[in-house]
């Protein structure tokens, strides 16, 4: 069990994965935090839903930058008291921004009144 949990760490280390950098913009009152669990990825805001903050989240484009943007919205989504996060861009090859070697996503965090 040490020799996979230590070879898992290992790739980790080498592809290159890192903590993401995030940007919270506040965009209504603060809310109380809740649990991780909660938050959900959802194409479109639910009907009454008010926008409570946006987020962005840039991290080195690798084979798990894309997965650690999103679980670093996600927590944030949560610290803010937002369980719906709605995903306005996405930036894979560092298109966007002209830097190849960043993977940047954008979203919107909701939480009903």
């Amino acid at each position: 069990m040490k020799l996979i949990l230590t070879a898992l760490c290992g790739v980790v280390f080498l592809t290159g994965c890192s903590t993401p950098s995030i940007k919270t913009v506040h965009v209504s009152e603060p809310r109380p935090a809740i649990p991780l669990s909660s938050v959900k990825f959802v194409s479109s805001a639910p009907t009454g839903a008010i926008c409570v903050a946006d987020i962005l989240a840039t991290a080195r484009n690798s084979s798990c930058g894309a997965e650690s943007a999103q679980v670093a919205i996600k927590k944030q989504a949560a610290a803010v008291g937002a369980p719906f996060v709605v995903l306005d861009n996405w930036d894979a090859a560092g298109q966007l921004l002209g830097i190849p070697d960043e993977f940047r996503i954008e979203g919107h965090a909701f939480a009903l009144p």
